[in-house]
């Protein structure tokens, strides 16, 4: 299981946090408004990197891969699916992968909670995941749905 990555990593920022929209800059701007990363997903992407950074093994997975997520927010208030994007652009902004599109299967639930005032975390393994795309039709199949 050499392949395996586990990490801890503090409680992703929600997607209602993670982007922002704002006025384009650009002088060659051909929109007014612009969708950008906010300062705090910003930040967290800087912290998942120096966790990479500082792991043992740093080798760049590649091919097909999982990740499972066990998500310990401060209370129950917390939406899960609301963290799970913001956790997988900064595995790729650190180099655990080069690109989210690798990911074909993905599981995050919460765990449990660490308290109203505490900052919560996340603990996700990522690993190589033999897989075979499929049609509609094979799927439906080999799932029963026929």
């Amino acid at each position: 299981m050499s392949d395996v990555v586990r990490l801890e990593l503090p409680l992703p920022p929600s997607m209602n946090v993670y982007w922002r929209r704002g006025p384009n800059r650009s002088p060659k701007a051909k929109f007014p408004v612009v969708t950008h990363i906010s300062a705090a997903g910003r930040a967290f992407r800087r912290h998942v990197k120096l966790i990479w950074q500082a792991a043992p093994r740093r080798t760049k997975l590649t091919g097909p891969l999982y990740v499972f997520g066990a998500l310990f927010p401060p209370t129950l208030a917390s939406d899960v699916d609301n963290r799970i994007k913001s956790a997988l652009d900064a595995l790729e902004h650190a180099g655990v992968y080069g690109n989210d599109r690798q990911v074909v299967d993905v599981q995050f639930y919460r765990a449990g909670t660490v308290g109203r005032g505490n900052e919560g975390s996340l603990l996700i393994e990522v690993g190589p995941l033999e897989w075979k795309s499929l049609t509609v039709e094979e799927f439906k199949k080999s799932a029963g749905w026929e």
